[in-house]
């Protein structure tokens, strides 16, 4: 027995030693049968995983069924109904499918007027998941066939949404501007108008686009199991600057002075106010208007000037955009008093006066540069002596004064005389 088991453990040591021998030998395709091994589980349990299916009917899912091949000259009498959808698919994608995963639809091709019950078809849209479908719920629906009946609706363009702050929308142009509509009489009777919607906010330049219709009554009202042909139209949008206009006085822009002894004692501007177009808030900003400068330097007479105005960009002026300035200038008002000879008038015959002083004081009032250019021989100061006998008398002074001119003050007013 001692010798049975000796040979045992040499054989068993024998094995070991050849098989470590070996592994050391060919170590590589150990590593590689390991990594091959734990590749297969690794794909197993995957596929295991992606295996697992779910079939039934797809919760909250209902698909619009849509006729295919409607007989001609016919239409539906109502909206098809909506089915559920019998399916098959992986775990992972079964709660996240939506009808937009699907397919219904019914053959009408061959069908005459009348009511009809139809099977309903089904088909996956897409195949993640492996997605299967199995058949709709109903599996048959009625279909009620009435004859076509078509006529024309205007298109009516809806804007929706402003535009950038300074812009405004213009009328929308639409092409082509009416449709027809088909369907049973009994829905079609009821539209009045075919509505393409448009979105505007923040536009600053014109928009252009291609946009679906839809029927509606004339209370705006969608209408449905109708058609319309064709289904979508052309939609231009102009978009620009809000233009306003505004009545604005008119400043004119005087420049010099006049010549010395005048003064400018009006301005007139014609027309006195103007019509501004523009940008709304570049005209609301403007409260008067600008000339040109109109010189009157060294002016002795009204200045007439026709000029242009100082507009700010963008805005323009209706009109010819320029004003006549009329500048009045006239002479300055002023005072000068003058030494004039006194003569005596009218003394009666074999009469003689004396104590008459030889000048009065004479102020004149009147333009300046004739008061600074006047002559005083142009004054003339008298005494009426007519009737007067001999004695002493007092006598009042009497002026006559220049054209455009005044008498102010005489000094002395009155005189005495001595007649003998």
């Amino acid at each position: 027995m001692l010798r049975e088991a000796q040979r045992y453990y040499h054989a068993s040591l024998l094995l070991a030693r050849r098989a470590i021998a070996s592994l050391r030998e060919n170590a590589g395709l150990a590593f590689l049968s390991l990594l091959l091994a734990v590749l297969l589980w690794v794909f197993v349990g995957g596929q295991e995983e992606q295996s697992t299916l779910r079939s039934g009917l797809v919760p909250n899912v209902e698909v619009p069924v849509q006729p295919v091949n409607l007989p001609q000259g016919l239409a539906l009498a109502s909206e098809l109904p909506r089915v559920r959808v019998r399916a098959e698919a992986s775990a992972d994608v079964w709660d996240r499918l939506s009808p937009d995963d699907f397919r219904a639809f019914v053959v009408l091709s061959g069908l005459p007027e009348g009511r009809h019950q139809v099977p309903v078809q089904a088909e996956p849209r897409t195949s993640r998941g492996g997605l299967r479908v199995l058949g709709a719920d109903p599996a048959r629906i009625e279909v009620s066939l009435v004859p076509l009946f078509v006529k024309s609706v205007p298109v009516e363009v809806v804007l929706e949404g402003n535009p950038a702050d300074g812009f405004a929308p213009g009328p929308a142009q639409v092409e082509p501007a009416q449709v027809t509509v088909l369907g049973p009489q009994e829905l079609v009777s009821t539209v009045a108008k075919a509505v393409a919607r448009i979105e505007l906010t923040g536009a600053r330049a014109d928009l252009m686009r291609a946009l679906p219709l839809e029927p509606q009554d004339r209370l705006g009202v969608l209408v449905r199991g109708v058609s319309l042909d064709p289904s979508a139209v052309n939609v231009t949008v102009p978009v620009s600057r809000i233009e306003s206009a505004r009545l604005v006085p008119v400043t004119p822009t005087i420049t010099g002075s006049p010549a010395a002894g005048y003064n400018v004692t009006g301005v007139e501007v014609d027309p006195p106010l103007v019509s501004l177009t523009g940008p709304d808030q570049a005209v609301s900003a403007i409260v008067s208007l600008n000339t040109a400068a109109v010189d009157i330097q060294g002016a002795r007479a009204d200045v007439v000037r026709t000029v242009a105005l100082d507009l700010p960009a963008g805005v323009t002026v209706r009109g010819q955009g320029q004003v006549t300035v009329r500048v009045r200038v006239q002479p300055a008002p002023g005072q000068a008093t003058f030494g004039v000879p006194l003569r005596a008038e009218g003394l009666g015959p074999g009469l003689s006066a004396s104590g008459l002083p030889p000048l009065v004081q004479v102020t004149l009032s009147g333009p300046l540069p004739l008061l600074q250019t006047l002559d005083p021989a142009s004054i003339a100061a008298r005494v009426s002596l007519a009737g007067l006998g001999p004695g002493r008398h007092q006598v009042t002074v009497q002026v006559t004064a220049p054209p455009d001119t005044r008498p102010l003050a005489v000094i002395p007013s009155q005189v005495e005389v001595v007649i003998s």
